[in-house]
């Protein structure tokens, strides 16, 4: 069988991300890198699609998620730059890398006539979606097909087992370790294409469900770098099928699967101290930013979520580990049972 292989001459990718913690990390690494090889990266930042009535500790998730940037770091940020950050360290906002690499819309649906613009381009290469919740639907896989470009999708968790939403709560939950990134195609099935590479790696159960996602930023990125390089390079790839009957698809948990977690010392946050370091950690906050203002804020939502939902339990403090997000701060794939390259 003839591996894959893409017009030597095309170098537009384009990326569909959601806008939060993750994505901004795999972007963060990936965009970089991306340019260099010669690549043109478009990014359409995608909504991030949520309960319209979230089970508590799930709304507690998506402020840490994505909400406590949009409303208090990447605006200082943004407004206040050199005065907030420490000197040379922390990721960049989604605003900063689109200045920096151009090429960054926001889309609602992929049926949005800018996706098929892109798609259409002399020069598209293929697309990829990272921590991107639309669907792409028979039309929009086959228009890429006609187009001859690849379409992969970035999952977090190890396939074929871990199809859908949240591996980590679930592997942990039902006591496995198992934990990764996966790189495939995109077909008319949730997370069934064929594979292109994964990372496995191990779970800490002394980590936040959050802390664990953020740790797959660095390594999702190092498969997309890598799998890029050797196309740029000519170098062929043969995505292996995956055994469907294998997997089990998982959405979000309810709010009694996520209190049975807290039973056995799951959390999906941190305490909003630990949250707090994370993200100061992360884009290089200064310390009077964390402890001034951030931390507030932060104890300030945990303070209005117990009045909401009264009996919810506070957020713990985590058993000492290794610090949370460690792998996304240093680039560091730690705890890696080893990459494996089906398609390679």
């Amino acid at each position: 069988m003839a591996g894959q292989t893409f017009a030597p001459r095309a170098n537009r990718v384009v990326l569909f991300s959601s806008d939060d913690v993750l994505p901004n990390i795999i972007l963060n690494h990936a965009l970089p890198a991306m340019v260099e090889m010669g690549l043109d990266p478009l990014v359409f930042l995608t909504p991030l699609l949520v309960h319209k009535a979230p089970p508590p500790s799930l709304e507690r998730l998506g402020f840490y998620e994505r909400d406590i940037l949009h409303a208090l770091i990447f605006p200082a940020l943004e407004n206040q730059g050199a005065n907030l950050r420490r000197s040379g360290h922390g990721l960049f906002t989604f605003k900063e890398l689109g200045h920096t690499f151009g090429g960054f819309e926001r889309i609602e649906q992929l049926d949005d006539p800018r996706v098929a613009q892109a798609i259409d381009h002399p020069a598209f290469l293929g697309a990829v979606s990272a921590h991107n919740q639309l669907l792409f639907r028979g039309r929009h896989i086959e228009h890429v097909r006609r187009r001859g470009g690849f379409l992969w999708n970035l999952h977090h968790g190890p396939l074929p087992d871990n199809r859908g939403l949240l591996a980590s709560f679930w592997n942990l939950l039902e006591g496995r370790s198992a934990h990764g990134v996966s790189l495939h195609e995109i077909d008319s099935g949730i997370d069934t294409g064929a594979l292109v590479v994964t990372a496995r790696l191990r779970l800490s159960p002394r980590q936040s469900i959050l802390a664990s996602m953020i740790d797959l930023g660095v390594p999702g990125a190092h498969l997309l770098v890598q799998t890029l390089s050797r196309l740029v390079a000519g170098m062929p790839i043969w995505p292996l099928p995956q055994a469907r009957a294998k997997g089990t698809y998982r959405s979000y948990p309810c709010e009694e699967d996520i209190v049975r977690a807290r039973g056995k010392g799951i959390n999906l946050t941190g305490h909003p101290f630990e949250m707090a370091s994370l993200y100061a950690d992360l884009y290089g906050l200064s310390e009077s930013f964390e402890a001034d203002t951030l931390v507030p804020a932060l104890m300030k939502y945990e303070r209005e979520w117990l009045a909401r939902y009264p009996g919810a339990e506070p957020s713990e403090p985590s058993e000492p580990s290794e610090p949370a997000g460690a792998m996304a701060r240093a680039g560091q794939a730690g705890r890696n049972d080893g990459v494996q390259h089906p398609g390679f």
